[in-house]
């Protein structure tokens, strides 16, 4: 019976354990599910968390918030983080899985335009799938969740006021998104799918990294699939090159006082990924930068012993290169009409290194912000090489010298195609030169001269402050190299994406560098960086140089924008053609106008539709063209006479349209309206002086004033009828302006001859100078309702207010003065004809912090068409345009 008794009780407590255990099995068993089972495996990026209070705790105690933490998705991403870490406080169980279980966010393409983020984490420790789901729903409060079942998982969805919120429990794995969708993906993965770290190539990246607070994963096809939707279908060639690095990337993140640093392997099995086109090569040097502008926005160097052979598999890459078919045709047809193999024998020179930059765009076209480089393999034999080229018979080859370097235009774009590929696709023809051992190509040679300008000045990418630091941080030798300036890619990130209108914060985000370098387990060993800091020190820079067929005549101009582009570029050469340039650089349109333009150019709105067109005079006729360069209605109008200056545009009071005011030879002065025909109220019929300048107005001020001065010397004032009267006679020839000193006061101001100042008021009477001595130059800052005076005299600038009060002074080494207004802080322009420099300078201060640049404003170019908001044009005097940003 003992025996009985005995078996019975071991038998009970065998029972009870076990039912103990099974209940205790199914309460805490959701520490057993790993939560990145949960990940979607088409997730873009994966953010690991060794523990959420280590994440929160590796950000707060670095200086990660104090350089981006005025970002106001980081900001929200805070109180979140800071929230979460105060709520684990109050319970031990939240603070247990806080502070001890893995944390995953993940980022995932969320339909054909959208983006959504996903986290997972165990549940805590304790707690029932009911109990978490009230903590959430009390949590947020200020919702109203909505129960539904899903594959046997209740997921809770509230309404999307302000932003939706679904959350679910599978297997103990707490899963929370904006999206119902990732939270169904994550489900379906939970329990069915094939858990990421099973995916070879990810266990290998993963494996391959070390152990750190934080880790990145990074999908290339999930990324590529994700900017897609918002990317330029024109620049899809690039996304899908760009994805093609690797399949999965795995980074280690820390983040130090300026920069935050990745380090980490990339791996791929898919044979046509880079990765393998650089097995059996060794890394080279990069050196490349001695030879790039510190203007540089992009760059992208490559690397390689076996240079050939990585160049024949890019050319088995339709997205690289055209088809083979159509190469093997432009190759026949340009070596028939060269008599040799251009193509070849550039090949057969240039080796180990490449690299594709791009220099700061003004506009979504950066064709003439392209820069190919490739290292010679024969240097002693380029510059002979080069001549050569430009001596073949026939070949519509170009050659120019310019700082001492040949420059080659090659006159279409198949020597472009056959040798740097569909990166010059939209190049109409295509510049060669060669510099400190690398072959540099562009569209054009003024790309070319403009880099040589910038080389000659010093102004170097390798001379960037902390650009060389890094580099050698990273490490010299490798495979790959990418860089890009934070500042100075705004513009161009909106080439590529379509709805790009937030800013990357510079004032934090400096500069990003990656360097990769294959290991001998055929993974990229990865390292980058981004630096962070103060707002960087800016001075003028070109965004785009271009170069008329012959020399410059009038201009450059600077034109307003309209639905199309931000602004235009107008200039007139020698020969009568007048060129129209968009923001980007690229001629839109030359029109041959078999005249020479005499003053300025003027936008109209002739159709009062909101867009502009040109307006200007030339010696026998007036213009109107349109934006594509087409007459308007009945112009060009023949004038009675032969002009002697430019036109004046007057709005005058009580007229909606414009008047036209052009001085003629026959002494009269015409005016027209803007539809063409003569103004009947006017008076030409009486000879009124010959004047060699425009007209100059104050229409609206005290007086309606129009002054002009004649060639006899006099000052004469026109009222709005045409009626002339001398106020001023005896005067010599000289540089006017009229200066509204007051709101009430105007006055004439002139640079005599022999160099005075002297002002006038309009019944001719003498008035105190602010400087009577030898003045080389002045301007008018038009900035407020008084406009201050500019002067150089005697190597020094002086500012002086409309009373005579001086503003301020200081050292001028220019000989010359262009000034311009805008609503914020007028802009003037110190400029040297001598030294072909200008130094730019806002009524607030320096602009340019006294540091020259290359060019001088154009002939016939006043202030208003010489800076238009932060951009300037300037000209080299003879054939070359320069467009500078100001930011």
């Amino acid at each position: 019976m003992r025996r009985i008794v005995t078996g019975a009780v071991i038998a009970l407590l065998v029972i009870v354990s076990a039912g103990v255990g099974f209940y205790y099995y199914q309460r805490y068993r959701v520490i057993l599910s790993d939560p990145f089972t949960a990940i979607p495996t088409n997730a873009a990026l994966i953010i690991e968390c060794q523990s959420g209070k280590a994440a929160n705790a590796e950000l707060q105690s670095t200086h990660f918030w104090e350089n981006w933490g005025s970002d106001p998705d980081l900001i929200r991403l805070r109180s979140v983080l800071n929230f979460a870490d105060s709520v684990s406080g109050t319970r031990a169980a939240y603070q247990k899985a806080w502070s001890t279980q893995p944390l995953y966010l993940s980022l995932h393409l969320t339909g054909s335009t959208g983006a959504g983020w996903l986290a997972a984490l165990n549940i805590p420790l304790g707690f029932s799938y009911k109990e978490v789901a009230g903590q959430v729903c009390d949590y947020f409060a200020g919702l109203e969740f909505e129960e539904r079942e899903y594959e046997d998982v209740i997921i809770y969805e509230s309404g999307h006021s302000p932003a939706q919120v679904c959350f679910a429990i599978s297997k103990g794995i707490f899963i929370i998104s904006e999206s119902p969708v990732l939270i169904e993906d994550a489900i379906r993965q939970s329990r069915n799918g094939t858990p990421l770290r099973k995916v070879r190539i990810f266990n290998q990246v993963a494996g391959a990294i070390n152990r750190s607070t934080i880790r990145l994963y990074v999908n290339s096809i999930g990324t590529r699939d994700l900017l897609s939707s918002n990317w330029n279908a024109d620049q899809n060639n690039v996304l899908e090159l760009a994805s093609r690095l690797g399949r999965w990337s795995g980074l280690q993140l820390r983040i130090l006082k300026e920069e935050i640093r990745f380090e980490g392997v990339c791996g791929s099995t898919d044979p046509s990924d880079w990765i393998t086109a650089f097995q059996n090569s060794r890394p080279q040097r990069f050196g490349m930068a001695a030879v790039l502008p510190d203007r540089t926005a992009f760059l992208l160097w490559i690397g390689s012993d076996q240079w050939q052979g990585i160049r024949s598999r890019f050319r088995q890459d339709l997205n690289i290169y055209p088809a083979a078919r159509l190469m093997e045709s432009e190759r026949a047809a340009m070596t028939d009409a060269f008599q040799r193999d251009l193509a070849t024998e550039f090949d057969d020179m240039t080796g180990s290194e490449a690299g594709l930059a791009i220099t700061e765009p003004a506009g979504s076209d950066f064709t003439n912000n392209l820069l190919l480089l490739l290292r010679s393999t024969r240097p002693s034999e380029a510059e002979r090489t080069l001549e050569q080229w430009s001596k073949i018979p026939n070949s519509g080859i170009r050659k120019e010298h310019y700082r001492g370097t040949t420059i080659l235009t090659f006159p279409d774009h198949r020597w472009a195609m056959l040798t740097l590929g569909n990166v010059s696709a939209s190049w109409t023809q295509s510049a060669i030169t060669f510099v400190h051992g690398y072959f540099v190509c562009a569209a054009q040679a003024a790309s070319l001269k403009t880099l040589l300008d910038d080389l000659a000045n010093g102004k170097r990418l390798d001379a960037k402050t902390g650009f060389s630091q890094h580099l050698r941080r990273l490490g010299n030798d490798q495979h790959l190299f990418v860089y890009a300036s934070a500042s100075r890619s705004q513009t161009l990130l909106s080439a590529f994406l379509n709805k790009y209108s937030k800013p990357i914060p510079t004032a934090h985000l400096q500069d990003v560098f990656l360097t990769a370098r294959l290991r001998s387990d055929r993974l990229f060993q990865l390292q980058a960086a981004m630096t962070t800091g103060g707002t960087p020190e800016r001075e003028p820079a070109v965004v785009w140089s271009t170069q008329l067929d012959t020399t410059l005549h009038a201009g450059p101009f600077l034109l307003p924008g309209d639905e199309n582009e931000k602004f235009y570029v107008a200039a007139q050469d020698k020969l009568g053609g007048l060129y129209l340039f968009s923001e980007s650089g690229k001629l839109l349109w030359k029109v041959l106008v078999n005249d020479t333009l005499l003053g300025t150019l003027h936008t109209v709105d002739y159709y009062r539709q909101g867009s502009w067109q040109l307006l200007f005079n030339t010696t026998s006729r007036l213009f109107i063209l349109d934006r594509e360069g087409k007459s308007v209605a009945n112009y060009p109008i023949r004038l009675p006479a032969s002009a002697t200056g430019g036109l004046c545009l007057i709005n005058r009071p009580g007229h909606t349209d414009a008047g036209i005011l052009i001085p003629c030879s026959n002494g009269s002065v015409y005016h027209y309206r803007l539809n063409g025909t003569p103004d009947p109220d006017w008076n030409s019929d009486r000879p009124s002086g010959i004047f060699p300048q425009p007209l100059q107005a104050l229409i609206g001020s005290s007086h309606n004033t129009l002054i002009a001065l004649s060639d006899d010397g006099k000052f004469r004032q026109f009222d709005l009828r045409g009626k002339a009267t001398t106020i001023i006679s005896g005067r010599p020839p000289g540089k006017f302006q009229l200066w509204p000193m007051s709101p009430t006061t105007e006055a004439i101001v002139q640079r005599t001859a022999d160099g005075r100042l002297e002002l006038f008021d309009f019944s001719g009477k003498l008035l105190p100078a602010p400087d009577s001595s030898y003045v080389t130059d002045f301007c008018l800052l038009t900035d407020s309702l008084s406009s201050p005076l500019l002067i150089i005299r005697n190597d020094s600038l002086f500012g002086y207010a409309g009373d005579g009060s001086r503003l301020y002074s200081g050292v001028s080494p220019a000989s010359g003065l262009s000034c311009s207004s805008g609503p914020d802080s007028a802009l003037f322009a110190l400029y040297s004809h001598a030294a072909k420099k200008t130094w730019i300078y806002r009524s607030s201060g320096l602009v340019s912090g006294g540091y020259p640049v290359n060019g001088i404003p154009g002939k016939e170019v006043n202030g208003f068409q010489l800076f238009h908001d932060d951009k300037m044009v300037l000209t080299d005097g003879e054939a070359l345009l320069y467009l500078y940003t100001l930011e």
